[in-house]
């Protein structure tokens, strides 16, 4: 009875090896992208210490992640908005929207989850 040949076995061997490298690299690619976050994933902010007399709101940066800056705007009129500094996790920044709000506010930005209250 005779073997696989010397040059047999050693293209399978090979071809084992690259296949489990390729798995191992797409394996550790996927685990690192999901520590670091998504580009395109959003922030959580939180919006508290409201005055709907003034329009002032405390935007908070409730993510694990720092927040770069950008521009929160209110919904129902996006002339109303605020630009924000990069906040790091848990850093807040007090933002003016101007008076005269009332009723049901939404609150979001390109890079924020929306988050909406009711007066």
């Amino acid at each position: 009875m005779k073997g696989i040949s010397p040059v047999v076995s050693t293209v399978i061997l090979i071809s084992i090896a690259v296949v489990s490298g390729m798995i191992i690299y797409f394996w550790v690619i996927g685990q690192s992208t999901n520590q670091v976050g998504q580009p395109n994933e959003k922030y959580k902010i939180e919006v508290n210490k409201l005055n709907w007399t003034t329009g002032e709101f405390l935007i908070r940066n409730v993510d694990s992640r720092d927040m770069p800056a950008m521009t929160i705007s209110i919904a129902q009129n996006t002339s109303r908005s605020c630009s924000i500094p990069a906040l790091s996790a848990g850093e807040s920044y007090n933002c003016t929207f101007g008076g005269g709000l009332s009723g049901e506010l939404t609150f979001y930005g390109t890079k924020t989850t929306t988050v909406t209250l009711k007066h």
